[in-house]
């Protein structure tokens, strides 16, 4: 026989046995399911075998790009927030796709990819509205229930396994993952009800290799969606929600949520969890990428360089200080997007110039003493700045940098906002004090008939003032927080008027204050303003013998902010003057110089 042939024969004779033998196993009740293209390996690998956990670890790689870098937590919307709603839904969105991940135990695991935007939203039937947010309806259209499978998956595989179930649906139903805090599972369908779900296990059972039970998650489960469809459901508890742009580009990534609007583009990670009052949002970004999202959002960023320059010190200091002492850390992030640490509004206002500014002091801190300054700053002083010790009680010898600074080069008197000045009758006057909680809570709420300034700090701040109420009932506050919050004001450096006044012919009011004459005017929108009379106009003694006012209240100031530390308007008045960033940064924290902060780090 000629041997080729009889090699042909043999072949053929092996197909036939292996086919036959397929045959045999496929009819005892084996499920074939391909992968690759690989047939005859995944006919011959038992099911379980094809779906076991690797016996090497997961580790997270490709999930985010590996960096050396400090990143900080910025808590963009949290529980007791300002800009806190009871957000139902959130909407993130990122020209090139988002990648969602979740940490167990300290390892980022892959959960889904969607191509552009997705909504984030709690476990509650939802609906979409009119602004495409989801909200809590009766009519759903996203659905509570689900079906989960009773095995967990390893993230090697669980792509694989939920390729093969929606194979097996033929991609008439959700296919997902289902994460908790310890585990991976495939997730199917969305349904109105326990029975829905419970009705639909035996329906879809036969088709796929796995077994199911019925999910509903609690409260802190959060789910993904994209176009209608469910990409993911995360059980948050020790584990997070996460998002991450698949190409990162921070000038594209935007985070909205129901009815308050981040319309901003934010670098870095976005975590997502649900707490008693809607859901959380922290977004964990590089600490250099932060600063430069920092910069133009506190300050102008057409502002000279060598101002942009040493605020960037200033900042970065103050937000190393953050991450260090962590005081937010009950909230789970190191700082807030606010007045109350700092305004970050991403990448909104960045330019060229504020980028660099962050890049050419990149590392660069302030120290006093070999320890890190607390840099607070504000948008204006009115030409002096005050002590922590004064403001806030603060340790004086802990924070000596924090001392008052003469800095007459503060064009505070040009800045719109930064002098200001009011008259008040004697309600209006209690009305403006019974509006702060800090009075009623200590006086209640009858009306205030007597107002008195006890003393001034050295620098001119109010710092001590008594208030006696109706009842004859007196408290007297201290420290210029509280002072600013007692009257509302923008500042504490500012001068309340004895409320007997000296009115001038043709109705105009004169004050004396400290040995200075002032007139009350009305300004174009009606509002009751103070001025300082212009030398040589008319003396005290000129006006003494005129009709004594004892109603009316008047008070006028310069300055916005606390008054600590750096002016923003005098850094930038500084620069105009030719300083340099070394010098502008330091000049504002009495002690302080320039420092890495590596040195902060040990």
């Amino acid at each position: 026989m000629n041997p080729k042939g009889l090699i042909m024969r043999i072949i053929a004779a092996g197909l036939c046995l292996i086919l036959a033998g397929a045959a045999l196993f496929s009819a005892c009740g084996a499920r074939v399911f391909a992968q690759d293209g690989d047939w005859l390996h995944t006919f011959l690998v038992d099911e379980a075998t094809r779906y076991d956990t690797p016996e090497k670890e997961w580790t997270g790689e490709n999930i985010l790009p590996n960096t050396d870098n400090i990143t900080i937590r910025v808590g963009l919307l949290y529980k007791y927030s300002s800009i806190n709603t009871l957000a139902f839904s959130q909407t993130i969105s990122a020209a090139k796709g988002l990648t969602f991940f979740t940490e167990i135990d300290g390892v980022k695991y892959p959960l889904g990819v969607v191509e552009k935007s997705a909504s984030v939203v709690r476990n509650k039937a939802a609906a979409l509205d009119a602004s495409g947010n989801y909200v809590s309806s009766s009519k759903p259209t996203f659905l509570p229930y689900s079906l989960i499978t009773k095995r967990s998956f390893s993230p090697f595989v669980i792509e694989r396994a939920i390729r093969d179930v929606s194979d097996a649906f033929g991609g008439t139903v959700d296919v997902y993952t289902i994460a908790d805090d310890q585990a991976l599972y495939v997730g199917v369908g969305q349904y109105a009800t326990a029975a829905d779900a419970t009705a639909a296990i035996e329906t879809l059972q036969k088709d796929t290799p796995f077994t199911y039970e019925v999910f509903v998650g609690d409260e802190t489960t959060l789910a993904v969606v994209s176009q209608g469809r469910v990409i993911t459901k995360v059980v948050t508890g020790q584990n997070l929600l996460n998002a991450y742009p698949v190409q990162p580009d921070y000038s594209t990534v935007q985070v909205y949520y129901t009815q308050v609007l981040l319309g901003n583009a934010y670098p870095g990670v976005f975590e997502y969890a649900a707490t008693d009052t809607g859901m959380s949002l922290t977004n964990v970004v590089d600490f250099e990428e932060y600063i430069k999202c920092v910069v133009p959002s506190e300050v102008f960023n057409t502002w000279p360089e060598e101002c942009l320059k040493g605020f960037s010190i200033a900042v970065r200091s103050y937000s190393l200080d953050k991450i260090i002492s962590s005081n937010h850390a009950a909230q789970g992030f190191h700082i807030c997007p606010t007045t109350h640490c700092q305004v970050y509004k991403g990448r909104l206002k960045a330019t060229v110039a504020t980028d660099r500014a962050v890049e050419v002091t990149r590392g660069m801190v302030l120290s006093c003493k070999n320890k890190l300054v607390v840099a607070y700053y504000s948008s204006s002083h009115g030409g002096v700045s005050e002590s922590a010790k004064n403001v806030w009680g603060s340790d004086p010898v802990k924070y000596s940098y924090l001392s008052p600074v003469y800095m007459p080069q503060e064009t505070y008197d040009q800045i719109s906002g930064a002098t200001w000045s009011s008259t008040y009758t004697a309600s209006q006057m209690s009305d403006l004090l019974l509006d702060s909680s800090r009075v009623t809570s200590t006086l209640g709420t009858k009306k205030i008939t007597k107002v008195e300034v006890l003393s001034y700090t050295e620098s001119g701040y109010v710092y001590k003032v008594r208030l006696t109420n109706s009842a004859g009932k007196t408290y007297t506050y201290s420290q210029c927080s509280n002072i600013r919050s007692v009257f509302s004001v923008k500042s504490a450096n500012f001068k309340l008027a004895n409320p007997t006044t000296l009115r001038m012919p043709g109705g105009n009011q004169v004050w004396s204050v400290n040995g200075k004459l002032y007139y009350s005017y009305l300004n174009v929108n009606s509002i009751a303003m103070l001025s300082h009379v212009p030398e040589g106009t008319f003396s005290e003694n000129q006006v003494s013998g005129y009709q004594v006012d004892n109603s009316t209240y008047g008070i006028f100031g310069q300055g916005y902010g606390h008054g600590i530390g750096m002016s923003q308007y005098c850094a930038r008045d500084l620069a105009n003057l030719g300083w340099q960033y070394e010098e502008i940064a330091t000049f504002f924290y009495p002690g302080s110089k320039i420092a890495d902060m590596e040195e902060f780090f040990s």
